[in-house]
């Protein structure tokens, strides 16, 4: 729940998390045994009572005490009552990683890493994650151990295994009661899973515009919100008023996702027809949570529902009167947290105070709140929170041309938000709608304010921060640990590099020369804008319409438009010939840079480009020419693995068997596994021993990791797979020097696909990876790459050695047409 609503709206974690956490910890108190525990008891109600308070790092150390205490006694259910705490409490401060690995720890399951791949990893791990559910007892704390961990898989993205451990825990609860506690948090469990079926969907559809998809999508996201919302409905009516509010609030929170999500389909999608239908409850719920709604809570739980509620309300109304009554739950909220002395409540009403105060034009009163919630989430490390808090003062102060000050605050919400990191790369990449909307952002305006001033000294700080962002997207992508690469500035002798930024109102275009000074300047964005959606559309036609006139005369004039707008105002500081690397932000990573048409030829016919994903990198280094050692493998027929799918353009190879054979002629020591001896266990045997590794088959690279994959003969090949079979044989991550995938793709409608081919080079530690953006005609790619390797043998650079690749084929009158040639491009380092 950290990553979609607490990274947006911190406010909103804790009430969402009451839904099952107050009950919780109400459940929790009921299970206490008297007399022979009473020291560890004691410890464990007043870590409780801190948590309540808002003081999760006091809460954290009595548990802690009374977990010892309990396990010198033996004391079975106090251990697994206290774990149940500790994992709220992680949870509460979005550690749900933590919270999940507690969980895993306290029912002795054997597989930690569940938490992190879920049922979509390794299948030894998923066998003994069903093994271990199957082995518990039917435990009442069994049960709530369980619907906890069904949370928390929930909130990490691992939906599948959240739903079975759901499902077991509704197996064992014992006599269950529409109204029991466990009955309760079960209920809550199952809508979450479902709201987050539909977000998983709402995030996929943001990234795919595939008509075909777009329908499947919006299909299942109306039954998976249809079925949550009645969930909801059905707690609403319990009789526990604190129960039945937060229910209210769920409802609310999803019908309003459901709306936005609704503002951009057809009049017949079914997710239109699912909020008309449910327009007259929206109504009836909102109209019953009134101010007063909250007085029946008890008075920690009445802070965080109406900060909740305000931050919902403040999401869509922003006349006066809408503002006069979040202000009075805001300051009611505040009131409370004070007498409470409840750090962390007073934090997010202080902190929506100030939002209050920005929406209203007031920018002083505004900063003097932002400044008080940064000031106490900080006192209690809250860094979830000193952040947002510091975003929204660096904005505040930004707009009202306090522009020192701005920068000091963005500097410091970066520097916060490396305190939160390890927690935004637990969750999985499809439902992290935080990243998006709620760190990116961070960086980009920071990025945008230094690049405001037209100083040099400007320039630098501001391509750190863009290095930053892109090193954050990919760890963000793959849910990996800390990249620890190095940047192009620090490598001597670089070539020049060219950064083209998307600033959102503005394009900048900064050339780093080979001396490390900077030219930049500023492109016509409108116009940049135009061509670059051009060439995506006709990127998603050039398989059938490729020779079309009117296609083609669409295709010079972008690309020319894009070569006066971005390129030619650098040319005067770059020596053709050169090798130029190209440091390209997202929305435009799908532009095939080679074919930026300078009138007369183009950008590859006098400079030897090198696109880089992100500016950090792995060290270059050069092949060896006279030891030219490659793997080779490839599919020429229709395999298995190709027949089991139902993707219709999926067809055999032939020019494959010519790719392979040619390949090994130059080298000078090879291994070729064609068609069935292309297997995951054979290319297991050979990773490690060849520097570069040739894959000739389908594939495709996405934004979405799960989308990753390259046929083998037998199956298919995932984006982790590399990093596990090289795990697995205990090699270095660098063993790859060169990975080349000759007949994979970047996926159609998909403008962030490129991050797929980055976070598939990362996961197999190549130091350069070349691949195609889009499918090219097999016959073209094999005599391409027969160049390729030619360059590569006498002595070339990757990045010369593919520019003399893609001369030679322009060449020839039957591949001249870009379409042949000018989709390959080389990622990483250029040597």
């Amino acid at each position: 729940m950290f990553a979609i609503f607490g990274l947006k709206f911190m406010t909103r974690l804790n009430v969402l998390l009451c839904a099952a956490l107050s009950l919780a910890l109400t459940a929790q108190q009921a299970f206490c045994q008297p007399a022979q525990s009473a020291a560890p008891q004691a410890l464990y109600e007043s870590a409780l009572s801190r948590l309540g308070q808002g003081y999760p790092w006091q809460a954290s150390l009595l548990l802690n005490e009374a977990l010892a205490k309990y396990s010198s006694m033996g004391d079975r259910s106090g251990v697994l009552r206290t774990r149940i705490a500790q994992s709220e409490l992680h949870h509460s401060l979005g550690q749900n990683l933590k919270a999940c690995k507690t969980m895993i720890a306290a029912l002795n399951f054997s597989v930690v890493e569940i938490c992190s791949t879920g049922l979509s990893g390794n299948k030894t791990h998923a066998d003994a994650f069903n093994a271990d559910l199957l082995a518990l007892t039917s435990e009442r704390l069994h049960t709530r151990a369980l619907t906890n961990l069904g949370f928390y898989l929930s909130a990490l993205g691992n939906l599948e295994a959240s739903g079975r451990a759901i499902q077991r825990a509704e197996e064992m609860l014992e006599s269950p009661q529409d109204d029991s506690d466990s009955e309760l948090l079960l209920v809550f469990a199952k809508a979450n899973l479902e709201k987050f079926f539909f977000l998983r969907n709402q995030n996929r559809a943001a990234r795919d515009d595939s008509p075909l998809q777009q329908k499947q999508l919006q299909r299942e996201s109306a039954q998976y919100a249809q079925v949550a919302l009645s969930l909801y409905e059905r707690l609403a009516r319990t009789s526990d008023p604190s129960i039945s509010l937060k229910a209210r609030l769920s409802w609310v929170e999803l019908y309003s996702a459901i709306g936005t999500w609704s503002r951009s389909v057809s009049q017949s999608s079914p997710l239109l027809s699912l909020q008309r239908r449910k327009r007259e409850t929206y109504t009836s719920i909102s109209s019953s949570l009134s101010h007063s709604s909250f007085d029946d809570l008890p008075r920690s739980e009445a802070i965080y529902g109406r900060i909740r509620w305000a931050e919902l309300q403040l999401e869509n109304h922003s006349s006066p009167v809408a503002l006069q009554s979040i202000y009075a739950l805001a300051k009611d909220s505040l009131q409370d947290s004070r007498e409470l002395e409840n750090i962390r409540g007073q934090s997010f009403a202080l902190g929506l105070l100030g939002q209050i105060y920005e929406r209203s034009d007031q920018p002083s009163e505004a900063q003097s709140f932002f400044r008080s919630a940064i000031n106490q989430a900080q006192s209690i490390n809250a860094w979830d929170s000193v952040y947002r808090w510091q975003w929204m003062m660096a904005k505040s102060l930004a707009a009202d041309g306090q522009r020192d000050e701005a920068l000091a605050h963005y500097r410091m919400s970066v520097q916060s938000l490396e305190h939160v990191r390890n927690d935004l790369l637990a969750v999985d990449s499809e439902l992290q709608f935080s990243f998006a909307s709620e760190v990116a952002p961070v960086y980009r305006e920071y990025m945008h304010l230094l690049l405001d001033s037209v100083e040099v000294n400007s320039v630098e700080p501001a391509l750190e921060v863009y290095s930053q962002l892109q090193t954050a997207e990919l760890e963000n992508y793959l849910r990996c640990g800390r990249l620890s690469n190095i940047s192009i500035a620090s490598i001597k002798d670089a070539p020049s590099t060219v950064y083209i930024l998307d600033l959102g109102d503005r394009y900048e275009v900064i050339l780093r020369k080979k001396d490390g000074t900077y030219v930049r300047h500023q492109p016509e964005a409108q116009v940049v804008r135009a061509s670059v959606t051009d060439l995506q559309n006709y990127q998603d036609t050039i398989q059938t319409s490729r020779f079309d006139s009117n296609v083609n005369a669409s295709l010079y004039l972008n690309t020319r438009i894009l070569y006066e707008q971005l390129f030619e105002p650098l040319e005067e500081h770059l020596s053709e010939g050169s090798t130029v690397n190209f440091v390209l932000d997202s929305s435009l990573q799908g532009v095939p840079i080679a074919l930026l048409n300078r009138g007369q030829d183009f950008l590859i016919d006098a400079y030897a480009p090198a696109t880089i994903l992100q500016d950090h990198l792995l060290p270059p280094r050069q092949l060896d020419a006279d030891s030219l050692k490659v793997l080779i493998a490839g599919i020429s027929s229709k395999s298995p693995s190709m027949k089991s799918s139902a993707d219709p353009s999926l067809k055999p190879l032939p020019e494959v068997q010519v790719e392979v054979t040619q390949i090994a002629s130059i080298a000078n020591k090879s291994v070729s596994l064609l068609d069935e001896q292309f297997t995951l266990e054979k290319l297991d045997q050979s990773l490690g021993s060849y520097p570069v590794v040739h894959i000739a088959s389908h594939g495709q690279f996405s934004s979405n990791p799960k989308q990753n994959f390259i046929y083998a003969w037998d199956s298919t090949l995932g984006g982790q797979y590399f990093q596990s079979a090289l795990e697995r044989q205990d090699l270095s991550q660098n063993s790859i020097e060169l990975l080349v995938l000759s007949a994979c793709q970047t996926a159609k409608g998909d403008p962030q696909s490129s991050l797929g081919l980055a976070g598939l080079s990362v996961r197999a530690g190549a130091r350069s990876t070349v691949a195609s953006l889009w499918k090219v005609d097999s016959g073209a790619t094999t005599l391409l790459m027969n160049l390729f390797y030619d360059g590569l043998r006498e002595g070339l650079s990757k990045a010369e050695a593919l520019q003399q690749a893609q001369q030679g084929i322009k060449r020839l009158p039957r591949y001249s047409h870009p379409y042949y040639w000018a989709g390959f491009i080389l990622v990483g380092s250029w040597l």
